[in-house]
């Protein structure tokens, strides 16, 4: 039921920031999609099911061309969402950071988590400065004996 809220909060929040014909500051249109899951470590879609990202791994996923976002989008919006492993609350603290699969990983994170939580989500725009199709999802904790974390990625819109 937690989850179902928290699910149904997200996507109001997202709604109401897509704001379709707005344009950012290299005059690129934001282009809304109807809400699609592109990435779920939990149910398999874009990767293998039930697989937790482990300390320090990093994992390549492809968002052109799924869900709407066309090959040559500028940008993605995304509402990224990290899990406990089975649902339960995380043990240790950690982040993921969701950057571009052609570019150096950046020294920011896109969302933070500590102890006892069980999910935790951000929005983020995810520019695509470098030919590649895909995106790079960190995950780093503060502990070497951190039980992993699912990550679930759902784009809501482009720029282009």
């Amino acid at each position: 039921m937690g989850r179902q809220i928290l699910g149904i909060l997200s996507a109001l929040m997202l709604l109401s920031m897509s704001i379709p014909g707005s344009a950012d500051a290299a005059g690129k249109r934001f282009n809304r999609v109807k809400p699609c899951r592109a990435i779920s470590s939990l149910g398999g879609i874009g990767g293998q099911a039930n697989h937790l990202l482990a300390r320090n791994e990093s994992r390549w996923y492809h968002l052109r061309g799924k869900c709407g976002v066309p090959s040559d989008a500028s940008a993605v919006a995304v509402n990224v969402t990290m899990v406990g492993a089975n649902g339960e609350p995380t043990d240790h603290s950690g982040y993921l950071t969701v950057f571009d699969a052609g570019l150096a990983q950046p020294g920011v994170s896109t969302l933070n988590f500590r102890p006892g939580q069980h999910a935790v989500a951000n929005s983020a725009i995810i520019p695509f400065k470098s030919n590649k199709t895909q995106v790079k999802v960190f995950a780093a904790y503060a502990s070497d004996n951190a039980t992993g974390v699912h990550v679930i990625v759902d784009v809501f819109g482009y720029f282009k």
